[in-house]
């Protein structure tokens, strides 16, 4: 068999030199642009780093920072007599002029009492905000932040602050504000919480009462069709707890200070208190019906007074986690 003759064969050889050739090449181009890669690497980690830095500093100088002077101008519903008291709460009525003007508050406090002012319900895409301080107040708020923002941000870069509060979890009574325009979904975020001032707060101790340690050791030994029926009605009485402590923080967030020696105003805010209970409460039945027949039929389905405890406590919890919003939550977005 002839011996073939490879030193003729030039195109192995010629491919190899190129792919060798080609590969020099890159190496020397990744050596050459490998410092200015990093480089450009570096300076984006570095001005993320200072947005970061620099969002976190105006976000806590904006809560802190008090404003010399804040004066609205509003219209509050007159209280005559002559229409539902609900809704005259929620549509209003006839119309007085009210001025305020508040000196050397922060910003904090600011954005907190515009979110109590300016809660809404949103029913099937329909907002109607409780009187009787409402876009007269949040028009004087987005100015002053807007004013302040700008100062020191000095149009180095966009910003967005929005602040939203939700007394009850999902419940379509709410309030918000945003000052800029939409972040996209890259940008610098940094977020906070403010207490509001409200008197009211839910306390989780009263939701322990309507199923406390008696009543598991009583029905612990009964049969799973009665340990059901007693840990489910029981729950349904946290809930309307539940919704009662967090009705009755919403009154005063329709009326001032100011308003409170009036005893129509009274009427009308146990009016108010009692519509909120009543739709809190068959909302979070709602809700959270799926949620809690799991935790109930775990209960009926165990002798373990731990373990049932455990599971009371857990669901608890959940109820207390849907109405314990007394806080506004606030985020800056800087891009």
């Amino acid at each position: 068999m002839p011996k073939k003759n490879i030193i003729h064969d030039q195109h192995a050889f010629s491919t190899t030199m190129d792919a060798i050739f080609f590969l020099a090449l890159i190496s020397i181009a990744t050596v050459i642009l490998m410092p200015s890669i990093m480089a450009e690497r570096q300076y984006d980690s570095a001005e993320y780093t200072a947005k970061q830095d620099l969002t976190a500093h105006i976000l806590s100088s904006l809560l802190n920072t008090k404003i010399d002077k804040f004066y609205y101008e509003a219209e509050h519903s007159g209280i005559n007599g002559t229409s539902s008291l609900i809704d005259t709460l929620i549509n209003g009525s006839s119309a007085n002029p009210f001025n305020k003007q508040h000196n050397h508050r922060t910003f904090a406090e600011i954005i907190a009492e515009d979110l109590i002012l300016t809660l809404s319900f949103n029913d099937s895409g329909t907002t109607q905000t409780i009187e009787p301080i409402v876009d007269p107040h949040k028009e004087q708020t987005t100015i002053a932040i807007t004013n302040y923002l700008d100062k020191r941000i000095g149009g180095r870069y966009n910003y967005q602050l929005h602040t939203t509060w939700e007394p009850v979890e999902g419940y379509p009574l709410k309030s918000s504000m945003s000052v800029g325009i939409k972040p996209p979904i890259d940008a610098v975020k940094q977020s906070s919480r403010v207490t509001l001032p409200t008197n009211n707060r839910p306390s989780k101790s009263y939701l322990l009462d309507t199923i406390n340690d008696t009543t598991l050791t009583t029905y612990i030994n009964s049969s799973n069709t009665t340990k059901f029926g007693t840990y489910y009605d029981s729950f349904n009485n946290t809930i309307d707890v539940a919704a009662l402590l967090s009705a009755q923080m919403i009154p005063h967030t329709a009326y001032p200070f100011e308003f409170n020696n009036n005893n129509t105003i009274i009427i009308t805010e146990q009016e108010m208190v009692r519509a909120n209970q009543n739709n809190i409460a068959n909302y979070l039945k709602s809700s959270m019906a799926e949620e809690i027949n799991n935790t109930v039929y775990q209960m009926a389905n165990t002798s373990d007074i731990n373990k049932t405890r455990q599971l009371r406590d857990d669901q608890i919890e959940s109820i207390y986690n849907k109405v314990n919003k007394g806080y506004v939550d606030i985020t800056l977005s800087i891009w």
